[in-house]
């Protein structure tokens, strides 16, 4: 780890003295780096598998989409992507995953500092299993969310198109308690490699920017989304769907930046199973087993708006309705979404958790008024 921070070191003192202006961009990219790292405690029951370092490789496309578009120009001519990530754990309980992701690079420092966001899917080539692999309480599942956050320092075309890049991330795995168990994992890693890049841009003038009308910022909008998928009370439980209806309104006050707040109806089957089983192995505590498992919440969030069409968003909620104690009353979710063409319709993906404990994985319909 020692050697690979001096490279590092190296790397970052050589482009942090070749800043300098870019006023032409690439159209397309290629990169593959190799990385070390650390997976970190942040449980207890994570503890035994965390004997070794981790090590793997990455490769990614990238290409620069939409320059005239003014959320093009206002995020700096960000890329859009694709990677493949293989993480190699060195522990025979957790074994190795494979990840796709789809991404997004933003740029700064005159582009020399880049920042990745990538969302995918990992396969677990070792889950947890009752008898063979006990051990595993990190993956509960041979699939799971995985999210990559990296900052880099890249260089580009130092010779014919080729240049390097180095960086630290992180990424996290988890099901979103799809399957338990699902303590999940997050490893710590650095990386360094190479990027080659083809095909140049045309970088247009603000005047040529396709910027839009004052008042499409400033409308207020409703929605009416429904929320679903499956989860799992706790191992060997049977998993349940369950489904959220809910409303909210929101506000683009800038290019980049909005606002939303909403109330929400949960139907979640799978808090059943928690309170029959309070009512056995805790008796004293009063269940019954026949407590409403619904629950109604408020929230608010934020979004970030990457383009015209697709947003990051973050939520805060509170039950206000909250017959049984489960985890905390105050909730979060982060997550995507997308509208579909121009037509009203968007879709969501999400992770609801209460702090870092994931209840659920979403996958949302919506509709905008």
């Amino acid at each position: 780890m020692r050697r690979l921070l001096t490279i590092l070191s190296g790397v970052f003192l050589f482009l942090n003295t070749s800043v300098f202006a870019q006023n032409n961009l690439s159209k397309y990219a290629i990169d593959a780096s190799v990385f070390y790292g650390n997976t970190l405690e942040h449980n207890p029951n994570i503890a035994h598998l965390l004997s070794e370092h981790p090590t793997g490789f990455h490769f990614s496309w990238s290409k620069t989409l939409n320059p005239e578009k003014h959320w093009s120009y206002k995020n700096n001519y960000p890329e859009l992507g694709f990677s493949f990530f293989y993480h190699q754990s060195h522990v025979e309980a957790l074994g190795d995953n494979y990840s796709l992701y789809g991404h997004i690079h933003w740029y700064f420092a005159s582009r020399l500092l880049q920042f990745k966001l990538a969302q995918g899917i990992a396969y677990i080539g070792n889950p947890y299993h009752p008898d063979k692999n006990f051990r595993n309480v990190a993956y509960g599942s041979k699939f799971l969310g995985a999210t990559r956050l990296e900052l880099n320092f890249v260089k580009e075309n130092i010779w014919e198109g080729m240049g390097v890049l180095a960086g630290l991330g992180i990424v996290h795995y988890s099901n979103g308690s799809i399957k338990k168990p699902n303590t999940s994992a997050n490893t710590l890693y650095a990386h360094i490699g190479l990027r080659y890049s083809w095909d140049e841009v045309q970088i247009p003038s603000a005047a040529e920017i396709d910027w839009p009308k004052a008042d499409e910022l400033s409308v207020l909008r409703y929605e009416a989304i429904l929320r679903g998928g499956i989860n799992q009370a706790g191992i060997g439980q049977p998993t349940r769907e369950f489904f959220v209806l809910g409303g909210a309104l929101g506000k683009r006050w800038s290019y980049r930046s909005g606002w939303h707040a909403g109330v929400e109806f949960f139907y979640s089957p799978f808090i059943k199973d928690i309170v029959r089983f309070r009512s056995v192995a805790f008796p004293e505590a009063g269940y019954t087993g026949t407590e409403d498992f619904k629950r109604i919440g408020v929230y608010a969030g934020y979004d970030l708006f990457v383009s015209d069409d697709f947003s990051l968003f973050a939520n805060l909620g509170f039950y206000a309705y909250w017959p049984i104690s489960y985890e905390s009353q105050i909730y979060n979710r982060l997550g995507m979404k997308y509208q579909i063409a121009e037509s009203p319709v968007f879709v969501m993906l999400d992770v609801k958790a209460h702090y870092f404990r994931a209840e659920a994985m979403e996958l949302g319909l919506g509709y905008k008024f």
